[in-house]
């Protein structure tokens, strides 16, 4: 980008001198027509350069932006796995721990006293599971959501800047 703008200023420099140079000959010749067509002619050549310049630095620009979209959806992308392990291994962790609270409520060896709608979970392990799995599946519907809405909103941001 910096140097299709330096580019395009030494461009517009170089055309400068010339010009200037052209209305010292024109002010001292008295058939200003090949100089003014010279100067038209510089004019166009120009006019192109810096269109084209300013077409490559479009087409940079949306490959610049294209390569933030996919960096920003792999970040995504990595993100949401990660947070899939994490929410794995919970469920894991919660899994074991319901697990071995219910086999200590089967011994009787339970240390700590529970409030009876809790011990109603614990009659047995099918019980335990299938109320940890409905935990678990309104917590990952509810986290899938916040995680699409944040997508969501990254990508608006992007596109937002697209247009500014």
């Amino acid at each position: 980008m910096a140097d299709n703008q330096q580019r395009g200023a030494q461009i517009i420099a170089d055309f400068e001198r010339s010009r200037r140079q052209v209305m010292a000959e024109m002010q001292q010749e008295a058939d200003h027509s090949l100089l003014k067509v010279r100067v038209k002619n510089e004019i166009t050549q120009i006019r192109e350069t810096l269109l084209t310049l300013e077409l490559q630095l479009v087409a940079q620009l949306e490959e610049i932006i294209k390569d933030i979209e996919r960096n920003i959806m792999d970040l995504v992308g990595g993100f949401v796995e990660y947070c899939r392990d994490l929410e794995n291994y919970h469920h894991e962790k919660v899994l074991n721990i319901a697990v071995s609270t219910l086999e200590k409520v089967v011994k009787n060896e339970l240390k700590e006293d529970l409030p009876d709608d809790v011990l109603l979970l614990f009659v047995d392990k099918d019980t335990v599971i299938n109320a940890i799995h409905d935990d678990e599946v309104q917590r990952n519907r509810k986290r899938v959501s916040e995680i699409q809405k944040y997508v969501d909103y990254a990508c608006n941001q992007l596109e937002e800047t697209d247009y500014q």
